[in-house]
């Protein structure tokens, strides 16, 4: 039996070179997730971020005036609201999925 002939691939440049090294700081979104139980504050704390907007799969956020999307019937929803902030021109600098 013949063997098959491997094609050989140019090598390609590691990135990964003391040329590409970068220093300094990087303006990077801050993510977190806050847990606890009920009426600890979560919602409160998340309310005090810059320029919030909530999405909420119930009412936890009644109380607050806050900016908040219609509640969502389904991941689809979610995910259209995800879209919305990406993509459409808004103040909003935080999202809170509560």
């Amino acid at each position: 039996m013949t063997q098959p002939i491997r094609q050989q691939t140019a090598p390609t440049m590691s990135r990964m070179t003391l040329a590409n090294v970068t220093r300094g700081k990087q303006e990077r979104p801050v993510r977190a997730i806050v847990y606890g139980v009920e009426g600890v504050g979560k919602s409160t704390f998340a309310a005090n971020a810059p320029s919030p907007i909530f999405l909420c799969s119930e009412d936890g956020t009644s109380h607050l005036d806050v900016a908040r999307f219609p509640t969502p019937n389904s991941w689809v929803d979610a995910l259209e609201a995800v879209r919305v902030l990406t993509h459409e021109e808004h103040a909003y600098k935080t999202l809170a999925i509560d």
